[in-house]
């Protein structure tokens, strides 16, 4: 929309957001039901629909080729530091907007369903709706990262956000420990460092796999 059609990047971001976590919100209401595993791996073929379908866009995607000249966001530009306070600044948002909803009673429910959905849908709540919601929000928060990154970047294709960085923000949250709400955010810090230090794909492939097992064995509740 920015790039085509010259629409303003904060006028596109409400896109960003409504798009996707009404998107999340339908397609979650079948898969939802399915069990944890059935489930990831469902969402990771959605995402895969999801990249044949922008490989399949033409020129309004940028298809196959991506889509280049996005314009960069007023204020941030291509400087490094200040995109870098404005990435942790919507870190700082969604941790306190996430910190206030799970103090709520939609918070309560929702951790009712994470520790047994049998027990919660006998006190009243309704799973299906509650996990549909929050699925929803999920897509939105991300809707918002892609946002930024796409006009930081100034460059976007279909492989920039495979099917990888799923299963690597999958390995930062296991990581870091996800039930607590900074954990995913310290497994993101010690990857993202880690994978600056090591110098290639393989010895990230040996460290990270090495690392992963340790953790579930030894502490299989994260790092915090």
């Amino acid at each position: 929309l920015t790039t085509k059609f010259g629409w303003s990047p904060w006028i596109a971001l409400g896109i960003a957001i409504i798009l996707p976590a009404t998107l999340a919100f339908f397609v979650s209401r079948p898969i939802l039901r399915l069990p944890e595993l059935s489930l990831g791996l469902a969402t990771l073929a959605l995402g895969t629909i999801y990249e044949v379908a922008i490989r399949r866009g033409g020129d309004f995607t940028g298809g196959f080729v991506g889509l280049s000249g996005i314009p960069p966001l007023p204020g941030i530009g291509t400087s490094v530091a200040r995109a870098h306070y404005a990435a942790w600044g919507l870190v700082l948002l969604t941790v306190i907007g996430y910190s206030r909803l799970m103090r709520t009673s939609r918070g309560r429910s929702l951790n009712a369903i994470r520790a047994d959905r049998i027990v919660a849908q006998a006190m009243g709540v309704n799973v299906a709706h509650e996990l549909s919601v929050v699925f929803a929000l999920a897509a939105a928060v991300t809707g918002v990262a892609g946002w930024f990154y796409a006009h930081y970047i100034g460059y976007l294709a279909p492989e920039s956000l495979g099917s990888a960085l799923s299963i690597n923000a999958l390995f930062m949250v296991v990581l870091g420990g996800r039930k607590t709400t900074l954990g995913p955010i310290l497994g993101a810090i010690v990857f993202v460092n880690a994978s600056d230090i090591l110098p290639g794909t393989e010895s990230q492939g040996f460290f990270f796999g090495g690392l992963l097992l340790l953790i579930l064995l030894v502490l299989p509740d994260g790092l915090l």
